[in-house]
């Protein structure tokens, strides 16, 4: 039963920009053997790492396009592409509309290579805020 219980762990949260100490905006929510990265702010990715792997996530959900809220999403691409991070499927990416273009955006400028990204499908999850799920993986 206490596996059921709900963690919330902050990862950072300094915005607009990390400091020494305190990243910028990340948590990592779990549930019994859900876990979810919420916000991938500047410096989040590595304090995730702190609690679980990359590839141990159930889908990672950003609040809005800021960096201070996203930019990890390019550290966790390399960690995808380069390291010894393998998913065995592609990770659900939740986010407002234009995700998975800022995803997109930001490994084409990195280095030229797409990141794997299923049709964006729309989906309301309060009465006037539309989020949008896409599929994290390389491709």
């Amino acid at each position: 039963m206490a596996d059921d219980l709900l963690g919330f762990t902050v990862l950072g949260s300094a915005t607009p920009y990390s400091s020494v100490d305190d990243p910028c905006s990340g948590y990592l929510v779990s549930s019994g053997d859900t876990r979810v990265w919420v916000d991938a702010g500047t410096g989040t990715l590595a304090q995730l790492q702190r609690h679980i792997r990359l590839d141990v996530l159930d889908a990672i959900w950003i609040s809005h396009l800021h960096a201070d809220h996203s930019a990890d999403l390019l550290t966790a691409y390399y960690g995808l592409l380069y390291a010894d991070v393998q998913l065995d499927a592609p990770s659900p990416l939740y986010g407002p509309p234009g995700v998975a273009d800022r995803l997109a955006d930001l490994t084409q400028l990195a280095d030229g290579c797409d990141v794997l990204l299923c049709e964006a499908e729309s989906a309301q999850i309060a009465s006037d805020e539309e989020q949008v799920h896409a599929t994290f993986a390389v491709g």
